[in-house]
């Protein structure tokens, strides 16, 4: 289905495509003016409907703003027991093997 706003970009492409058409120049200036009225008759309906649907109120979208960073900067290591993951671990098991 084709929407208002589809019609609109469509008469507005045919008044810049018709300008470059080769019609006599009545038929271009009464073509122009039809299809001009056309979109301005659209455009006013599409802004009625969207006060019908909004109103006179203001539209505010919610914006949230961190004040401070989630996480420190310079992140504070926890001991782990993992021997994956704990390098000291890695490098005393490493000393072991090789003694």
């Amino acid at each position: 289905m084709i929407t208002k706003n589809r019609l609109i970009v469509i008469f507005a492409a045919l008044i810049v495509i018709l300008q470059f058409s080769g019609f006599p120049s009545k038929y271009e200036d009464f073509f122009t003016i039809v299809l001009g009225v056309i979109v301005v008759l659209l455009s006013a309906l599409l802004a009625k409907k969207s006060r019908i649907q909004y109103g006179d109120k203001e539209i505010v979208t919610e914006v949230y703003a961190q004040k401070k960073p989630k996480y420190p900067e310079f992140p504070v290591e926890e001991e782990s027991n993992d021997p994956y993951t704990d390098i000291e671990a890695i490098k005393r098991e490493s000393e072991k093997q090789r003694s």
